[in-house]
């Protein structure tokens, strides 16, 4: 699921293979849907780009699914070994990863027309999860816990953190200077630029034993008057804390 919020529209992937498009200003009306023709497993808006990364099915391996939404230019990017899972965008690159362990780097080119593969970063030793990018950094987190950060510009990798999550790490944000990771062993754990932990939490369910974590966001509480208030961390289980600044 991904949001655009200059278009004002939802994009959302499904295991039927379908893309589709909601406008919150039809009342969330699905207003266009797109075939990626296999189950979608990642979704990536920025600009006037929709990409969709897919589960590898029925023998063929996963690919990223491509298409403007300004021109009708669409494409198939391939070369993934098994499903993808995470997309993100830096600079003016893409990059795709999943079962395969590599982040592949895509860059757009003018003639011919379309997405070529640019570079792939190996430092994973288990299928890639989810990535973020914050300023001139990409951040990929594999699901036994590693943590990679790579510099936008020249593709090194400058440093990696050993998170020790003890279950499949499913989840990764980034707010500020400080990096969120969660897992379904119950830990949200911060992290600081060094690579340093600040702050270990332990999500549990309402018999008091650790509940697993698939997705997080890190929002502002709206307070009385409207404004932005305290930073809150938000978990799939819906359990709100307040946000601890280091």
């Amino acid at each position: 699921m991904d949001v655009a919020e200059g278009r004002k529209q939802l994009f959302t992937g499904s295991s039927d293979g379908m893309v589709k498009l909601w406008s919150w200003e039809q009342s969330f009306e699905c207003v266009h849907t797109v075939e990626a023709g296999a189950p979608v497993e990642a979704i990536l808006v920025f600009d006037e780009w929709l990409f969709a990364g897919t589960q590898a099915v029925g023998g063929r391996q996963g690919v990223v699914r491509v298409w403007h939404m300004g021109n009708g230019f669409e494409q198939t990017l391939e070369g993934h070994q098994g499903s993808i899972w995470c997309l993100a965008q830096g600079g003016a690159y893409l990059f795709s990863a999943g079962d395969d362990m590599g982040v592949k780097t895509w860059q757009f080119a003018e003639s011919p027309a379309g997405f070529a593969p640019v570079v792939e970063l190996k430092g994973h030793q288990a299928p890639i999860q989810v990535m973020k990018t914050a300023a001139n950094i990409l951040l990929s987190a594999d699901r036994n816990g590693a943590v990679c950060l790579w510099d936008l510009a020249s593709g090194s990798l400058t440093l990696q953190i050993a998170t020790e999550h003890t279950n499949l790490l499913m989840a990764m944000w980034v707010e500020e200077s400080h990096l969120f990771t969660a897992a379904l062993d119950g830990h949200v754990k911060v992290w600081s630029p060094t690579g340093e932990l600040l702050h270990d939490h332990t999500v549990t369910n309402q018999h008091g034993h650790p509940s697993g974590v698939t997705a997080m966001a890190v929002v502002s509480e709206p307070t009385a008057g409207g404004e932005e208030g305290d930073q809150v961390l938000l978990t799939a289980n819906v359990l709100v804390w307040e946000f601890m600044k280091a």
